[in-house]
């Protein structure tokens, strides 16, 4: 029966345990939250060769979350406390034999010697790929963080040798009918605004007419000193601020079937570092800290002529002109009276309230019962999946459109030239 076929214990490997981001939201949706009775962390990686090593890692993590919390008061409390939880949990099991250690980095996964079902691999950016095609050759099932594959060489041009990489071993994956699961983490397409918009577009379409256009944002506040933004924003990260959120929102696109055609227009800034004084200077990103993208869009809800913009934003207190966090997509829709008039009404998805909204105040909500946290929604998408068969809503094959749209923007609006504007205090 299906019930009891959803009930089995997924055995699970989680790659690079240091990950804050995994320190933060996986970790905490594994033990604290229901899906801690869907799965069984039966080991971690990571770059110490052995678990005394790690143990000593994880201590000095834990004391320099206690450093952060004394220096930025008021700075993402939430997440460095959970994060401090987390290491304590892996500390733990690790003590209690619960969770085996392995050394891994690099995607070399030769010393790993348990058995599991799936992988959920979180190392840095460049190194996913390789980690997806060892996993695969094993038979596992897979969830990886996004983006599952950079788009951009060393020198942050537009590079498409992974993105072709990951193609491959997709298409290998589904001709060779072995039944794995191959699901991005993308973590936008789990909230509960996204939920509701993906389960009732097609009753706004019925109700507003088609869609013409969407706009969206993703602005943060953000510390440009911060350790872990500067390694993830980088051209030795290949990674950019278009490509990092770019694939949240071009995911919302993706999710109605919609697709991105022409890239129309980019504009792009690297955060050009600060001095304060008595303050060690900030040095210039090598990467775009801010995008802007114009697009045009097509697909069975959308106007032949429907157009979108979305515009990512780190370090908004440092702009010429300050803004406040918005992380959200407006989706207009246009339909005509009797009279031939058109009608336009205005969707707003807000990401952070978990509210989605028409503008003429009318709320609408999700036919399903989502949680409120995003990666216990990924986690039960990811074990019914595994355990029903069914196609995760985030599978690699989706998530190689959205990856495609920013290699095209890239290799189209190179960051560079006449593409480059100025939005930062300097």
């Amino acid at each position: 029966m299906p019930e009891e076929k959803n009930s089995r214990k997924i055995n699970l490997l989680q790659v690079c345990y240091t990950s804050e981001w995994a320190l933060a939201k996986f970790f905490r949706a594994i033990v604290v939250n229901v899906t801690s009775s869907y799965y069984n962390l039966i080991g971690v990686t990571g770059r110490e060769l052995d678990k005394e090593s790690a143990r000593d890692r994880m201590i000095n993590e834990d004391d320099k979350r206690n450093m952060i919390m004394k220096q930025r008061k008021n700075w993402r409390i939430e997440n460095t406390l959970a994060e401090k939880d987390s290491i304590r949990d892996i500390l733990r099991n690790i003590g209690k034999g619960i969770t085996q250690y392995f050394h891994s980095e690099d995607g070399d996964i030769s010393n790993i010697n348990q058995d599991y079902d799936a992988a959920a691999i979180f190392s840095s950016n460049k190194t996913h790929i390789s980690y997806i095609g060892k996993f695969l050759t094993l038979g596992k099932h897979i969830l990886c963080e996004k983006p599952i594959v950079t788009v951009t060489d060393e020198n942050h041009k537009a590079d498409r040798k992974q993105l072709n990489e990951l193609e491959k071993i997709v298409n290998e994956t589904e001709e060779s009918n072995r039944k794995l699961v191959l699901m991005d983490s993308e973590h936008y397409s789990y909230k509960p605004a996204s939920i509701t918009f993906f389960e009732r577009v097609g009753d706004m379409v019925a109700k507003y007419g088609k869609i013409s256009n969407i706009t969206g944002c993703t602005k943060e506040l953000d510390d440009p000193e911060r350790e872990r933004v500067r390694k993830i924003l980088c051209e030795n990260s290949r990674t950019g601020i278009l490509l990092d959120m770019g694939v949240h929102l071009f995911g919302i696109i993706s999710n109605i079937e919609g697709e991105v055609g022409e890239i129309t227009g980019a504009k792009y800034d690297p955060y050009p570092g600060h001095k304060e004084p008595g303050k060690r200077e900030c040095l210039k990103y090598d990467v775009e800290t801010y995008a802007k993208v114009n697009f045009e869009l097509k697909g069975n809800l959308f106007h032949e002529d429907a157009k979108g913009e979305f515009e990512f934003v780190k370090f908004i207190d440092r702009l010429k002109t300050p803004e406040p966090e918005k992380k959200q997509v407006e989706v207009t829709f246009v339909d005509k009276d009797e009279s031939g008039k058109n009608i336009e009404t205005i969707v707003t998805v807000d990401f952070a309230s978990g509210k989605v909204i028409d503008n003429r105040g009318e709320e609408w909500h999700s036919y399903s019962s989502p949680s409120k946290n995003e990666y216990v929604n990924i986690l039960n998408e990811f074990h019914n999946a595994i355990t029903r068969g069914t196609e995760p809503r985030t599978s690699f094959r989706r998530s190689i459109k959205n990856l495609d749209v920013i290699y095209r923007t890239y290799e189209k609006f190179p960051v560079q030239g006449s593409n480059l504007t100025e939005v930062y205090q300097r």
